[in-house]
């Protein structure tokens, strides 16, 4: 064997020496992310993604649904954790109330949206005819607008000129709690 021909196989001996000690050693892998997609939803904290990984979640992804596509993160060292939610573009989107209670006349279509700090936001008005029975519900906001535990906050009655109490059940039910006949929702947020 030539000079030449020792050096070179020395050199892919060690070359593949390197790649195997790296290869078994977390610290040398670094850190990375990807995406993947939610398949289980566990009570501790915890996803499971649709290849199998289980991963911590971030409080800045607070109400995670099977079927989400997410943003992972791994250190070197081996630990998982869920980022969040990618935009989707619908983030900040208004959504139109739906199943506005009977007698509601909207004036300033009510609707909500996501921030991006996992607030849900209203915007509108609307009016009864007739004053409503109190308590009544509003409406219901779907899955991924609901509050993980009860939210009250104040909204505006300008036909007395006070705040009247609202609230968001974990079902997504929205209550208010009056008999006046008209309701402004604008600027109203509350946290998931």
């Amino acid at each position: 064997m030539t000079t030449r021909a020792a050096a070179m196989q020395a050199a892919a001996s060690i070359r593949r020496a390197a790649q195997k000690t790296a290869a078994a050693d977390p610290v040398a892998h670094g850190s990375d992310w990807r995406l993947a997609t939610v398949s289980t939803v566990n009570t501790d904290g915890t996803i499971v993604t649709s290849d199998g990984i289980t991963v911590r979640r971030l409080k800045s992804y607070p109400v995670p649904s099977v079927g989400d596509q997410v943003m992972l993160a791994w250190s070197g060292l081996g630990n998982w954790m869920v980022i969040g939610q990618p935009s989707a573009g619908t983030t900040w989107a208004w959504q139109t109330m739906t199943g506005l209670a009977a007698g509601a006349n909207s004036s300033q279509n009510p609707g909500y949206r996501l921030t991006d700090d996992a607030m849900v936001e209203f915007r509108g008005s609307w009016t009864f005819t007739n004053a409503p029975v109190n308590p009544f519900t509003l409406t219901t906001l779907p899955t991924g607008y609901r509050p993980s535990n009860v939210r009250e906050f104040g909204i505006w009655s300008p036909s007395t000129g006070t705040a009247i109490q609202c609230q968001v059940a974990t079902t997504g039910v929205v209550t208010v709690y009056s008999t006046n006949k008209s309701y402004w929702l604008d600027n109203t947020r509350f946290s998931l």
